[in-house]
């Protein structure tokens, strides 16, 4: 993901941001799944510092992943 290009609104109402390999949004999906919910996923690319950019730092300060949001 480059920052600032994700979708300001989910058709789903639910959104994970994390970086693809972490295992806490491992967890997180595989919750979600389990509970049936339906949510898209946006990969952050850490190695690039997408979870350093001032977009980032909005939904999470501390530039820490994963993020989920609803709207």
């Amino acid at each position: 993901m480059t920052p600032g290009t994700h979708p300001a609104h989910s058709p789903m109402g639910i959104t994970l941001y994390a970086h693809d390999f972490a295992p806490s949004a491992l967890v997180a999906s595989l919750a979600l799944r389990e509970k049936g919910v339906q949510f898209d996923f946006v990969s952050i690319d850490l190695a690039k510092g997408e979870n350093k950019a001032p977009a980032w730092l909005e939904k999470h300060p501390l530039g820490k992943v994963p993020v989920l949001v609803s709207f």
